[in-house]
């Protein structure tokens, strides 16, 4: 009796025991009932299936399959990845566009002006220097926008991780 308790208590072994327990009633106390049920069920689903009709049946069904997983695969792209609608944002004074590659990853990453949505255009105001200044320019109405002392890669890369922060934050 202890051996039983003691597997009774395991949260494991009860649960496959009153598994087997619930299979043992629900087999002996209808065992007709289920098993003609089932029978019929799948036998009117076979018939239908291979039955006449202009369009046959098994065309139909597979059409539907089809139909329900490229719907399947639209709401998982519409609803699923919002992070994919955020693709502008002010880092700095400059206000940046990019897309996302195959891999989800930021690219084609480039700024723009402000006050006019033209792209701007980075420019090394501090040739003379060991470091470099860089500034952004608009060709469209001349802004100048924010002033760096890092090379272009540099400034890239920062916004990039910018942009990765605020997904991760889902602060976009």
């Amino acid at each position: 009796m202890k051996i039983f308790k003691n597997i009774w208590s395991d949260p494991v072994w009860s649960k496959v025991i009153a598994t087997g327990i619930l299979a043992l009633l629900a087999y002996y106390i209808s065992p007709d009932k289920w098993t003609t049920y089932i029978i019929s069920k799948v036998s009117s689903l076979v018939t239908w299936f291979f039955g006449l009709t202009e369009t046959p049946n098994w065309l139909l069904t597979i059409m539907a399959i089809c139909v329900f997983l490229v719907v399947i695969i639209l709401v998982v792209r519409l609803l699923g990845d919002s992070k994919q609608r955020y693709t502008s944002d002010i880092f700095q004074g400059v206000e940046w566009h990019w897309t996302y590659d195959s891999l989800g990853r930021v690219s084609d990453l480039y700024p723009c002006c402000v006050k006019c949505q033209c792209q701007t255009i980075p420019n090394d105001v501090g040739a003379y220097r060991t470091q470099p200044k860089i500034v952004f320019i608009c060709p469209s109405c001349d802004d100048v926008t924010s002033i760096f002392d890092k090379n272009t890669f540099d400034i890239e890369h920062e916004v990039k991780l910018f942009i990765q922060q605020k997904i991760r934050t889902k602060e976009y």
